[in-house]
């Protein structure tokens, strides 16, 4: 099903209990994330060296993320109209030297 048709159907009730079950039972590339995270957990303490190391390490160490999600990404800053018309003055010179002659 499309996202646009689903979300078209879905009440702001449904969206909040699917949001409040993704917290407690994630799906999608969190998941995935975790599931790599215990299987690099996994070998490396069967691996771990007990005398050195008394302690296993926490499953959080394996995770990609420090807190098992992604930062949002930053906001592109605006650009000034200098540096967008040094963009297109550019890629007009790309252009220009890209452009192959007809055979």
């Amino acid at each position: 099903m499309p996202v646009a048709r689903m979300l078209r159907g879905m009440t702001s009730r449904e969206m909040s209990e699917w949001q409040a079950y993704d917290r407690i039972e994630p799906f999608g590339q969190e998941r995935d994330d975790r599931s790599r995270a215990i299987i690099a957990h996994v070998i490396a303490e069967t691996h771990r060296d007990h005398k050195k190391q008394s302690k296993p390490s926490p499953l959080s160490d394996w995770m990609p993320y420090p807190n098992g999600r992604p930062e949002p990404e930053e906001e592109p800053s605006p650009q000034t109209e200098e540096y967008q018309k040094s963009q297109a003055r550019m890629m007009q010179q790309l252009d220009g030297k890209l452009k192959r002659p007809r055979a």
